[in-house]
């Protein structure tokens, strides 16, 4: 009985994984009909929701590829985070607990995120995105 919950579960993970990508393209298409310019924005909260549901869902494989472990100050992904996974790069980036490979990602995403090439590149502005949020709640 419980391989079947399982098997069943795991299908329908499959199901709504495969979905995603479809229902975002149809959602974008009618958005850019109906709203015009508003569709430039529509991926903007697209991609930050869906790095914050990784970086809380997958969040052993984001330890173990990215943080060095044995270090009191390491910046663990954790349960329930509301945090990307950029701002976890950028927090172990400065606490000098990531891992070689994520060196390699910490660039990548600097490279690839040209709005912030002359300012302080894409981890770094993540955080400070989630340090406005902060000062926004306490005032």
């Amino acid at each position: 009985m419980k391989i079947l919950k399982f098997l069943s579960s795991l299908l329908l993970s499959i199901v709504a994984y495969l979905l995603i990508p479809f229902v975002e393209i149809t959602t974008f298409i009618i958005v850019a009909i109906k709203y015009k310019g508003q569709a430039l924005d529509y991926f903007n909260k697209t991609w930050y929701k869906l790095d914050v549901i990784s970086a809380s869902r997958n969040r052993t494989l984001w330890n173990g590829l990215f943080v060095r472990k044995n270090f009191f100050w390491a910046v663990y992904f954790t349960k329930g985070t509301n945090k990307t996974i950029s701002y976890h790069i950028w927090a172990n980036y400065n606490a000098g607990t990531l891992t070689l490979f994520w060196y390699f990602s910490y660039y990548f995403l600097y490279a690839i995120d040209f709005t912030t090439w002359r300012k302080w590149g894409h981890c770094q502005d993540s955080v400070n995105y989630f340090n406005s949020l902060e000062k926004e709640k306490w005032n």
